[in-house]
């Protein structure tokens, strides 16, 4: 099963994500605010893509308690990934 590793790349994923976060409620100026919005906002592309590529190189080995594992990730996240995710899905399902 997946689960464990899926786990580990996501809490390391929202690890990075809150720091994210946290630079953006700590910013001083508009300039601040706006040049941490800017990359958060690149970093959820980059975490929903790597969420899907795991997933995609990993698809023969998917289980649904694997899937489980998506509860963990932020919702603004799981929209990223959600349509990708419906393609792996319907993958999964013709493999079973």
């Amino acid at each position: 099963m997946l689960y464990d590793e899926l786990v580990s790349l996501i809490n390391s994923k929202n690890k990075i994500y809150k720091e994210l976060n946290d630079s953006i409620y700590s910013a001083k100026t508009d300039e601040e605010y706006k040049q941490a919005s800017i990359r958060k906002k690149h970093y959820i592309h980059v975490y929903s893509q790597e969420l899907y590529d795991f997933l995609w190189n990993r698809i023969s080995e998917l289980t649904a308690k694997d899937c489980l594992a998506f509860d963990l990730v932020p919702y603004i996240v799981w929209a990223q990934l959600s349509e990708r995710y419906s393609i792996i899905i319907d993958t999964v399902r013709k493999f079973k």
